[in-house]
């Protein structure tokens, strides 16, 4: 599968995301632009201010995009239906 990783919050995010690339290339998946994906997954931090603000605009904007989107790390509290395709 054709995947995009995009990463908010700390350090620990991005070093969070870098190991989830590696072990999706090591299963035969393959890390691609967003405008090539199938998939995206969105990983971050605990979701509160600032970031929570901007996660939620982001997936407003990939609902649009029918693309399948994965949200990743930290606590996520949104109802489901709200990054429903």
């Amino acid at each position: 599968m054709k995947i995009f990783l995009e990463t908010y919050g700390t350090t620990y995010n991005i070093v969070t995301s870098e190991i989830m690339a590696a072990i999706l290339k090591n299963k035969g998946h393959e890390i691609v632009p967003e405008k090539d994906a199938e998939l995206i997954v969105i990983n971050s931090c605990a979701l509160k201010g600032e970031t929570e603000r901007k996660i939620l605009k982001r997936l407003a904007e990939l609902k649009d995009t029918r693309k399948h989107v994965l949200v990743a790390g930290g606590r996520w509290t949104e109802p489901p239906l709200l990054i429903s395709p």
